[in-house]
């Protein structure tokens, strides 16, 4: 994750992927999603926040 909160991850596939991120240390809950895929096609999840 760089210094604005942006992530990358490479993707070898299609489908469905589940995501889940979380700060280190924190005691809230990590954020998951369930994201749809393909194989060298870029997707913006948007802003994702954690709860306290």
């Amino acid at each position: 994750m760089d210094e604005d909160g942006r992530f990358s991850l490479p993707i070898y596939g299609s489908g469905t992927l589940q995501l889940e991120l979380a700060e280190p240390k924190s005691r809230a809950a990590p954020v998951r999603r369930t994201v749809t895929v393909q194989e060298e096609v870029e997707l913006d999840v948007g802003t994702l926040t954690q709860g306290p």
